[in-house]
């Protein structure tokens, strides 16, 4: 099988031994009947052992046994018993690793646990993190903060945009500005289903920010339409409610609390921090509801951690 690397890998122990989990897009897959066939199937593979070269847009050449996939998004999966990677991934893919690399190694002399979780909030880089983290801001109720949101990529958007206008540049160029941020954004994030609906939660939530709270309002809805008759079951998928309850936050109160913040600090800067804020806010009855439970060292803490996603994102 020939297939290209989707998303990060999972490590996992089984059995005692350390294996991997990571999603392929096969493109050319062959029996041992000697039937080929090509195209394009998403599978999930388990590879034993801690193998090199899985990283995303990385095309790679396994053997192995295909049996039922558990998820329904995928076709199959396979128990990969050989693998190799066959050719190099693309420019964009190996400067987006770049990326995330600085992101850890900015932290790297840091403790262990904030080594682990920078990278988890800015990019959504969660594979170095403990079960007893993961387990902490769950009790606390910030278990959203470690999932990439459209708040991460609004806060990215509004400073580009912002550094944009104090240079002096155009509409037209603050326009290829705000796509280029969300193309890069998507590939260090990765194009998970999670992180494309968070670009287009994001990128509603910018033009609200700058048009005003009325056209992002019929903006956000349209978009939830189409996104839930294209899959239904995003009903049901907490990231959607979290996005959706996030960018109707700030669609409807990052104007009007960013004006506030704007009497004792520059615009740009309210703006910033409105954007979590309003965003943390929204999300808190969807938590509750999520969660079967209220706290009010959650709400303490969500209120608390919300000035602070802006500037770890940026930083």
């Amino acid at each position: 099988m020939a297939a290209v690397v989707t998303a990060e890998p999972h490590r996992f122990d089984r059995f005692g031994a350390s294996s991997v989990l990571v999603r392929l897009d096969a493109r050319r897959t062959t029996t041992s009947a000697g039937v080929t066939v090509s195209g394009h199937a998403p599978v999930l593979a388990i590879v034993r052992g801690d193998p090199d070269g899985l990283t995303v847009g990385r095309t790679v050449i396994l053997a192995g046994r295909l049996r039922p996939a558990n998820d329904p998004r995928e076709v199959a999966a396979v128990d990969v018993q050989r693998l190799s990677p066959a050719a190099h991934s693309a420019w964009w893919w190996r400067a987006a690793d770049r990326v995330r690399a600085g992101v850890r190694n900015a932290v790297q002399f840091g403790p262990a646990d904030a080594r682990a979780l920078v990278p988890a909030l800015v990019d959504g880089d969660d594979a170095q993190l403990s079960d007893r983290v993961q387990e902490e801001f769950r009790r606390a109720g910030l278990t959203h903060l470690l999932a990439v949101s459209g708040t991460n990529l609004t806060i990215v958007l509004v400073l580009a945009l912002g550094l944009g206008r104090a240079a002096g540049v155009g509409r037209r160029w603050l326009i290829l500005i705000g796509a280029v941020a969300v193309v890069g954004f998507i590939l260090v994030a990765r194009p998970d289903p999670s992180v494309l609906r968070a670009a287009a939660m994001g990128s509603i939530g910018l033009v609200a920010a700058i048009v005003g709270g009325s056209v992002g309002v019929r903006v956000l809805a349209s978009a939830v339409l189409v996104l839930l008759f294209v899959d239904p079951w995003l009903a049901k998928a907490p990231g959607f409610i979290l996005s959706v309850s996030a960018t109707a936050g700030i669609v409807l109160g990052a104007q009007p609390l960013a004006a506030k913040f704007a009497r004792w600090m520059p615009r740009w800067a309210a703006l910033v921090l409105a954007v979590p804020l309003v965003a943390q806010l929204a999300c808190l009855p969807a938590l509750v509801v999520l969660s079967g439970q209220i706290s009010i060292i959650g709400l303490a803490a969500n209120l608390a951690a919300a000035p602070l996603v802006a500037p770890t994102t940026i930083g």
